[in-house]
């Protein structure tokens, strides 16, 4: 994939300057067709939207991403709209790596890196709204994507952080539901799953990966033994269709599951007469 320019993990690629033809390859990431080349931009007008949607993405559960995300938006609120001062981009940076250091999630201990490097590479655009010599426009789109790297290492593309922090709530129900979102399988996953996320958990940087694959596990043997209210399906059989899916394998059964949520009458066909799970 050939970007402009590009800052991920650890590694720069600047194409500023040169011919298209000549633009280094960006050999990491797998972006969506939305974020192809060749939108105008403006990286400070960029990073005031980005810290706006990190400021919003925070769960507020700890003070440094809380407060800090929205003082670092106000900050680049103040140099967008002309009103700021070099010495801005000193404390804009320094309060980033206070956000990165004390937070307790991945949101806040990678989501101020952006605008780090968008002050460490482009201080010139910076410097044009400082000094008057630009002016925000705000006519630009900038389509965006926060992840994880357990999450885009994930097949089914499951928000992991965010299911794993319902069951440190102890809110297993609430974890199912969000593992539902991408796979009906937790049980079968919590045990036979080859967990490529695990091999990207950045708790590995620390100690050892966390046990991903045994958490889905640990949230569906926990309906499996209680009492707990089944999933509501609002919209079951509002549809007239009728569905055939041959096989009760993973695809088979996961297929049926969404069909089924969307209104479709689902009927499995399947040359055994029990599953295995």
């Amino acid at each position: 994939m050939k970007l402009l320019f590009s800052s991920w993990r650890g590694g720069v690629v600047d194409n500023r300057g040169k011919s298209e033809e000549s633009w280094e390859e960006c050999k990491e990431g797998d972006l969506p067709a939305a974020f192809g080349p060749g939108e105008p931009y403006d990286v400070v007008d960029m990073a005031y939207n980005y810290s706006r949607a990190l400021r919003q993405s925070s769960c507020g559960r700890c003070f440094p991403c809380r407060i800090g995300t929205s003082v670092m938006e106000n900050i680049i609120c103040k140099i967008a709209d002309g009103r700021g001062k070099e010495a801005d981009l000193e404390e804009l940076t320094a309060l980033c790596g206070s956000i990165i250091d004390n937070s307790k999630c991945g949101i806040g201990q990678l989501g101020p890196k952006p605008i780090v490097d968008s002050v460490l590479h482009f201080k010139d655009d910076y410097m044009g709204y400082i000094t008057g010599a630009k002016k925000r426009s705000g006519d630009f789109r900038y389509p965006y994507k926060m992840t994880a790297p357990c999450t885009v290492a994930c097949p089914t593309g499951m928000d992991i952080p965010k299911y794993i922090e319902h069951i440190k709530d102890a809110d297993y129900a609430g974890s199912l539901a969000t593992i539902r979102q991408a796979s009906p399988m937790a049980s079968t996953l919590g045990r036979a799953c080859f967990h490529p996320c695990e091999n990207n958990c950045r708790r590995a940087n620390v100690e050892a990966p966390l046990q991903i694959c045994k958490l889905k596990r640990v949230a569906w043997d926990w309906e499996d033994q209680h009492a707990a209210r089944q999933p509501d399906n609002p919209k079951m059989h509002s549809r007239e269709e009728k569905v055939a899916v041959i096989g009760g394998g993973p695809s088979g059964l996961s297929c049926s599951y969404y069909l089924a949520l969307e209104g479709y009458k689902v009927t499995v066909f399947e040359k055994l007469d029990v599953f295995r799970v």
